[in-house]
């Protein structure tokens, strides 16, 4: 299964293994890939190379109470 990652990702799976288990230098290693040593710092601390789920860790619901649905019902007309 492919990852797929966000437009701004400047980091791929594979590369954030290499990060792990390169005995390279963080400032050698961010100089080489053009990143910033915090983004090689980062996922060196991490243990895997997945991203982290973004996002709130419990859903809102998206169904209406009867009180906003009809406040929303009547200001629409």
């Amino acid at each position: 299964m492919a990852s797929v990652l966000h437009g701004s990702a400047r980091t791929t799976p594979c590369l954030r293994a290499e990060f792990q288990a390169s005995q390279e230098s963080t400032r050698a290693l961010a100089a080489r890939y053009g990143l910033n040593p915090k983004t090689v710092a980062k996922w060196r601390e991490r243990t895997t190379t997945t991203d982290a789920p973004m996002g709130p860790k419990v859903p809102k619901s998206t169904v209406l109470t009867p009180g906003p649905h009809t406040w929303s019902v009547c200001h629409l007309k």
